[in-house]
């Protein structure tokens, strides 16, 4: 299960967060529901018409797990 924030933390913090705690475990059910919220984070940003600066390379879960939204919103 993913860790629990605090709910002060911005979405753009909590993608550093949510790679982070991906990187650190290899357990496949975990890795799953890490990348869902990942992928519900990214949504959110994007809904938001806010979402200004692209995450670094460590703030981005390996290419293979990140939601197809996210180079779809960055590539345009």
């Amino acid at each position: 299960m993913p860790p629990v924030f605090p709910s002060t933390l911005k979405d753009e913090e909590r993608l550093a967060y949510l790679a982070m705690h991906f990187r650190g475990t290899r357990d496949e059910a975990e890795r799953r529901a890490t990348a869902q919220e990942y992928a519900e984070t990214v949504h959110r940003l994007i809904a938001s018409g806010k979402w200004e600066e692209s995450p670094t390379l460590e703030e981005q879960l390996p290419d293979e797990w990140m939601p197809r939204e996210f180079f779809e919103f960055w590539t345009r």
